[in-house]
């Protein structure tokens, strides 16, 4: 040590306090459910995005299973193993036209992996990222974590929380570096029609900015295809897919997930990958193929319509109250309660877990003016929804609303 004298310095990386401070105060009720849970108590969690009745499919287990005995669980490529990038490069063109190679993708731990990898290595001080509200949890810490600045753009449930492309343009200046999009939308399950989305890539274009589409849900829309922006961008512009099969063919803890982009941008995300976990394992890569290449689909082509059906059944027994409002999605896996004005809707989830044994995820940290809302996942057959929609409405039907605590802003 070349000061001897020096004190210790405890302090954190700013990366640190910026990710820190989203905090985690929209999970303190599935935190409370889950104790509840291991300590015995029925509890109904409606938190997060992962079938409580269902299992990944079997041919994919098993390929995972065939692999493992064939001793596929050494390093493998930290990009990605060829067999893989050219199942997930397929199953994207198929989905968006766009016509890609295995160079312009890389395998990553889940989708939210491949978003953090593309804002590190776009994103820093003294940049501006725009996203749209309501948006994920975790994307104030992602986008931020470089350093840049996030600028949020408003919807409003009345319009089925649709982006509004001149509102985008209102959010831009000379610091904006990228632009957001995610659709279907979590939480509210909206999709962008190709107009609006045609609409956000003209400006994108228009001002030189990368445009990252987050496309988790897409194969869950209820009406059918979405439109993806890479239908209207070549593979070398500066957009970036971000997908996974954790969604899509029920694999939410296998964490595989990818970025599709220009093979400059893919470049360097493999070098954070080379940093960040040298490589996913092998075993887990064959499992994902073999769902990408079909094994299983027979299982996980009615998935759409099974989750329009479980909204459907929620939205019939809340619609009995007048003091909650479910907003119906068009894709996704789950929907989101609108309460009345300035409700404390963090307190309300509370309140409805103490008594009703029910877990809701409060959504103040999905965007500004949300702290009204609760968003209920459609993770449960359809009698369990049924039982647990009608238990939440009699909740509410009786329930004294308090009022938020502190002025709305953003998280």
């Amino acid at each position: 040590m070349r000061d001897a004298a020096r004190q210790p310095n405890f302090s954190y990386a700013g990366l640190a306090a910026r990710v820190g401070r989203q905090g985690l105060g929209s999970w303190a009720v599935h935190m409370e459910a889950l104790a509840l849970q291991q300590a015995g108590e029925e509890v109904v969690l409606l938190t997060i995005g992962e079938e409580q009745d269902r299992a990944t499919p079997k041919a994919v287990v098993e390929a995972a299973v065939h692999s493992l005995r064939g001793g596929r669980h050494h390093y493998a490529a930290f990009v990605g193993e060829a067999g893989l990038r050219e199942a997930i490069v397929a199953a994207h063109v198929a989905r968006s036209g766009q016509q890609a190679g295995v160079d312009n993708c890389v395998a990553t731990a889940g989708a939210q992996n491949g978003l953090f990898a593309a804002s590190l290595s776009l994103l820093q001080a003294g940049d501006e990222v725009v996203v749209v509200e309501p948006y994920y949890t975790t994307y104030a810490a992602t986008f931020t974590a470089g350093g840049a600045e996030m600028v949020a753009v408003a919807t409003q449930a009345e319009d089925g929380f649709m982006v509004d492309p001149e509102a985008v343009s209102g959010a831009l200046s000379a610091r904006t570096k990228a632009v957001v999009l995610n659709s279907p939308n979590n939480p509210s399950g909206a999709v962008y029609d190709a107009g609006r989305v045609r609409a956000v890539v003209d400006l994108c274009r228009a001002h030189n900015l990368w445009l990252l589409s987050d496309e988790v849900y897409a194969d869950l829309a209820y009406a059918g295809p979405v439109a993806a922006p890479a239908r209207f961008m070549g593979v070398e512009e500066k957009l970036v897919t971000v997908s996974s099969v954790s969604k899509s063919h029920r694999m939410t803890g296998w964490r595989i997930g990818w970025v599709v982009a220009p093979r400059e941008l893919c470049r360097h995300i493999a070098s954070l990958a080379l940093c960040m976990n040298y490589g996913l394992p092998p075993f887990v890569q064959d499992a994902a193929t073999a769902a990408l290449r079909g094994e299983g689909d027979a299982e996980l082509a009615e998935l759409p319509a099974i989750f329009a059906r479980r909204a459907a059944v929620v939205e019939a027994a809340l619609s009995k109250v007048d003091a909650v409002r479910a907003i119906p999605p068009g894709a996704g896996i789950f929907m989101m309660l609108q309460l009345p004005a300035a409700a404390d809707a963090a307190r309300a989830a509370m309140d409805l877990l103490a008594a009703k044994k029910i877990a809701v995820l409060p959504c103040a940290n999905f965007g500004r003016g949300f702290k009204r809302y609760l968003r209920l996942s459609l993770c449960y057959d359809e009698q369990t929804l049924a039982r647990a929609a009608a238990e939440i409405a009699d909740f509410f039907a009786c329930y004294g609303f308090h009022p938020a605590a502190s002025p709305e802003t953003s998280p």
